[in-house]
């Protein structure tokens, strides 16, 4: 009997008992298809976030993805009523399938890190193709030509006022024009820098400017082994060493003159075969000085000075 009493007075404390408290944190529409739009303009997007707990819900902070602003109003949120999660999605020089993240920090230990989404495909107002102009393994005097094709996306009237490159060795002019496209044609006016190429040509449009990459790898005419030319500093008398020169791409060339400068020592020069010389020294280490080298002068108007340091180890 007493068994009987007791459960029976368990089970009515705990039906009487009051149910924990606590916030909760609900968005019935977490995720914004924007769809396909033309970038540019700011997205815009108000989620409607709901407290559906017993407790105040707080913000306690906001993780924006790159590119995305973020206010909620109010930042505590009471029991039964919602507030207004503003986002802001900024699209100038975006493109492609976007997928942008909001991270809400609440107080709700259910959902500490809430996630809302923005997501869509943007196209640029002035499309163009190549992406990117890849100009790899030239040779420093190889003629560049190269067309980059652009299309208006709009449904209004677009004009391309101007065009221009940031290489000095390099010119875009526009080559061809329709309703709503262009093409663009970019070339070489000298020889260009050998080493990394990294520039970028601009097409300034009425709805303002677009950026192409240009990028490559331009290689010498004539090319040298060693670089630089290294000697024993504890050597005595004349030291030989040779220097081997080749055309990039085998057109013959001639060595008009090879000397030393600032040091002291001999230097002939020797044809291999079309494209190729063999340069041999003689020299002195103890006359090598900040600034020796081996001076030689070529019949390739891309490269008619090299200078091959000699250093002393």
């Amino acid at each position: 009997m007493n068994f009987f009493f007791q459960s029976l007075c368990f089970l009515f404390l705990f039906s009487v008992m009051p149910a924990f408290s606590a916030p909760k944190i609900e968005c019935d529409v977490p995720k914004y298809d924007f769809g396909t739009v033309i970038a540019g303009d700011a997205i815009t997007h108000r989620f409607v976030i709901w407290n559906r707990g017993d407790e105040p819900l707080e913000i306690v902070k906001i993780k924006n993805c790159c590119g995305v602003e973020t206010s909620v109003d109010p930042m505590i949120i009471a029991p039964g009523t919602n507030a207004i999660c503003t986002s802001v999605f900024t699209t100038k020089n975006r493109s492609g399938e976007q997928d942008k993240q909001i991270l809400l920090v609440t107080n709700d230990k259910k959902h500490l890190y809430y996630d809302l989404r923005m997501t869509g495909i943007l196209q640029m107002p002035i499309e163009f193709t190549p992406r990117w102009v890849r100009l790899d393994n030239l040779l420093a005097d190889s003629p560049v030509s190269e067309i980059i094709s652009a299309t208006n996306m709009l449904k209004v009237a677009v004009t391309l006022d101007s065009v221009s490159v940031a290489q000095k060795e390099l010119t875009a002019e526009i080559a061809e024009t329709s309703d709503r496209g262009w093409k663009i044609r970019l070339s070489s006016t000298s020889s260009l820098p050998v080493g990394q190429l990294n520039t970028r040509v601009i097409l300034n449009f009425s709805t303002g400017p677009v950026e192409v990459p240009v990028v490559g790898t331009i290689r010498p005419v004539i090319q040298s082994s060693p670089e630089t030319i290294l000697f024993n500093s504890s050597a005595t008398g004349e030291v030989e060493r040779q220097v081997m020169l080749r055309s990039g791409d085998g057109r013959s060339f001639d060595i008009v003159s090879a000397s030393l400068e600032n040091a002291e020592g001999s230097v002939a020069t020797e044809r291999l075969v079309d494209g190729k010389w063999r340069i041999r020294l003689s020299v002195q280490p103890k006359s090598i000085v900040n600034g020796s080298v081996l001076h030689i002068r070529t019949s390739l108007e891309a490269q008619s000075v090299l200078d091959f340091p000699l250093l002393l180890k």
